[in-house]
C-alpha cells in the first residue's frame, strides 16, 4: 500500500501486534433517520467506546472540537476526557428538547439547527471533529446522511485535522460513501465495536485525517479496500488497558478563526441572551444608552456661572442629556447645538469707499423634548 502522507499506528494486545491504516466500506438497508431522531429521541454512542476512541488520540494543549449531532454531549465529552486541557466544544443539535437541556451545560456551546441546511460556520476552524451522524437517506437529495455529513464536516476542519467518525460498517463499505469520503479524508484506522455493541447498529469507528484539497487517489483506494472488505479484518477498538504504542496527534486550533457559529434563522431571544454575555454588550450600552443627567453632577464651581462660563459649559456638552425625574414628572431630554454664525456688514467710509466687515459668533440652540413628545427650542 502506498504510504505517501499516511500515518501507520500500532497497538499491542496480549503480545499480538496489529497494524491499522487507511480503509473503506458498503451500505445496507439498516438506518435511522434524522427526522425520526428529531421526533422520537436518539441513540447516543456508548461512552465506554468513546473513551477508547479518545485513548487513540494525542490531544494538544489547545484545540476546539465540533460535534455535528451532539445529543446530550456525553459522547464527545468522553472522547476528550483525557485531553491535557478541556477544549471548547461546539455542537449542533436538531432536537429542541435535547437542545434545551444541553444548552445549560457550560462545557458546550450549542446551536439548535439542522446541521446540513440550517447553520453558518466558519470554514477551516476545527482541528478535531467527533461525529456519530444520523443514519439513513436524505428524502430530498436521495443520498446517505452519513455521506452528506462527512462532506460538510470537511469544510469546517483545518487541513490535517482529525475526524473520528462512527457509522455502520455496511455504509462505510458502500462505494457511494467510500469514494467521496476517501477523496476528502485519509483513513488512519478503522475499528469495530465490541460484538454486543456492534449488534445494535453495526457500528465501526473511522479515524481519518482531513486532506488539504479534495482529490481521489485511485491506486491508494484500490489497495485499501481489500484490507477492510470483511468485518473480521477490522480490529476491535483497543481497550483502555491495552498498550498504545503511538497515538494519533490532533493539531492545535483556537476559536480565533471561528468568526461564525450560528444558525441561519435569527432567534431574537437567544441572540439577546448571548449578547448579554458578550463584551460587545458593554460597548453597545455605552454608545446606545444615555446616562441620566443631573445638574449636580457637574460639580460645584467656586463662583456662580456667568454668561461666558455658561457658554463654555454649553459648548462642552455639559447641559445635555436626560434631566428631571420620573417621580416629579418633569423628566425630559436636552440636546444642545453650538453653531458658528458669520455675518457680513458693508460700511461706507468718509472718502466714499466701502468696506466689508466680517464678524462671527457662536449661536447655542437647546432642544428640549418633553415626555409628551413636544419639542421646545431655546436660543
Amino acid at each position: 500500500m502506498p504510504k505517501s502522507g499516511a500515518y501507520v499506528y500500532f497497538y499491542r494486545k496480549r503480545g499480538e501486534r496489529v497494524v491499522f491504516m487507511e480503509q473503506i466500506v458498503r451500505q445496507s438497508s439498516f438506518s435511522r433517520t434524522l427526522y425520526n431522531e428529531a421526533k422520537m429521541g436518539a441513540y447516543y454512542t456508548d461512552t465506554e467506546h468513546c473513551r477508547r476512541i479518545g485513548n487513540l488520540l494525542e490531544f494538544p494543549e489547545e484545540f476546539i472540537a465540533l460535534e455535528p449531532s451532539i445529543g446530550d454531549g456525553s459522547a464527545i465529552a468522553a472522547v476528550v476526557e483525557n485531553a491535557k486541557a478541556a477544549p471548547k466544544i461546539y455542537g449542533v443539535e436538531l432536537n429542541q428538547d435535547t437542545y434545551d437541556e444541553i444548552r445549560k451545560d457550560d462545557r458546550f456551546y450549542v446551536i439548535n439547527a439542522d446541521f446540513l441546511s440550517g447553520i453558518k460556520v466558519s470554514n477551516k476552524a476545527f482541528s478535531f471533529v467527533f461525529s456519530n451522524p444520523p443514519y439513513g437517506v436524505d428524502p430530498e437529495k436521495k443520498e446517505r446522511l452519513e455521506k452528506l455529513f462527512a462532506e460538510k464536516i470537511f469544510n469546517y476542519m483545518v487541513p490535517q485535522g482529525i475526524l473520528a467518525y462512527v457509522i455502520p460498517y455496511p455504509v462505510f463499505m458502500d462505494e457511494k460513501f467510500l469514494k467521496p469520503f476517501f477523496s476528502r479524508f485519509n483513513p488512519l484506522g478503522v475499528f469495530r465495536f465490541d460484538d454486543e455493541e456492534y449488534a445494535k447498529f453495526h457500528q465501526i469507528c473511522v479515524i481519518a485525517q482531513r486532506r488539504s484539497i479534495i482529490g481521489f487517489m485511485r491506486a491508494w483506494y484500490e489497495n485499501f479496500v481489500p484490507t477492510v472488505n470483511e468485518l473480521e479484518k477490522l480490529p476491535y477498538l483497543p481497550k483502555l488497558t491495552d498498550e498504545i504504542e503511538r497515538r494519533i496527534p490532533v493539531p492545535e486550533s483556537s476559536d480565533d478563526k471561528l468568526v461564525y457559529f450560528t444558525t441561519l434563522a435569527f432567534h431574537a431571544d437567544e441572540a439577546g441572551q448571548q449578547l448579554g454575555k458578550s463584551s460587545l454588550y458593554d460597548l453597545i450600552t455605552r454608545k446606545a444608552y444615555l446616562p441620566k443627567y443631573l445638574a449636580t453632577q457637574l460639580g460645584h464651581p467656586a463662583v456662580p456661572l456667568k454668561k461666558d462660563l455658561l457658554y463654555l459649559c454649553s459648548i462642552a456638552g455639559g447641559g445635555q442629556g436626560l434631566t428631571g425625574s420620573e417621580e416629579t414628572h418633569d423628566l425630559h431630554l436636552q440636546r444642545g447645538v453650538a453653531k458658528v454664525i458669520t455675518d457680513h456688514v458693508i460700511n461706507t467710509l468718509a472718502n466714499g469707499e466701502q468696506e466689508c466687515v466680517e464678524s462671527s459668533y457662536t449661536k447655542i440652540s437647546l432642544n428640549v423634548i418633553q415626555n409628551d413628545g413636544s419639542i421646545t427650542v431655546l436660543e
